[in-house]
């Protein structure tokens, strides 16, 4: 009986090869390839929301006269005066001495929902309406 040569294998054998060499490089490609880059992590903390307004001669030049959060944001508030004064915002109970002409900053973390006044006291001027929505 003739013994079976490399060119007459049982057609099988080739297919078996094929998927064990296939299985073979798809191990190799998931141990030989480079690690994946870590995902930035989300900033720690709510967002920061800057608003900025500029008074001259006890009057609103710049900036908004209503501004719209959410409970939940952090809001730097800077303010801008040509005169001494106190800026108050109303249901925070906050304030800050304002210098003439020096830029002063507050920033404040929205704890509390509704409709606050920020004022300025000796000009008294209202200088915007803090509105914040609940979450």
């Amino acid at each position: 009986m003739p013994t079976a040569s490399a060119e007459h294998r049982h057609p099988g054998q080739a297919l078996l090869f094929l998927l064990a060499a296939g299985v073979a490089l798809v191990l190799l490609w998931y141990w030989l390839a480079p690690a994946a880059e870590p995902v930035p992590a989300a900033p720690a903390g709510p967002v920061l929301r800057v608003v900025a307004w500029q008074v001259q001669e006890g009057r609103r030049v710049h900036g908004p006269d209503r501004v719209s959060a959410r409970a939940g944001e952090r809001l730097r508030l800077q303010v801008r005066s040509d005169r001494d004064d106190e800026l108050h915002i109303h249901g925070y109970e906050l304030h800050l001495a304002l210098v003439a002409n020096q830029s002063r900053t507050l920033e404040l973390d929205l704890t509390r929902s509704g409709r606050f006044e920020v004022e300025l006291h000796r000009a008294h001027l209202p200088l915007t309406v803090l509105e914040v929505q609940p979450r």
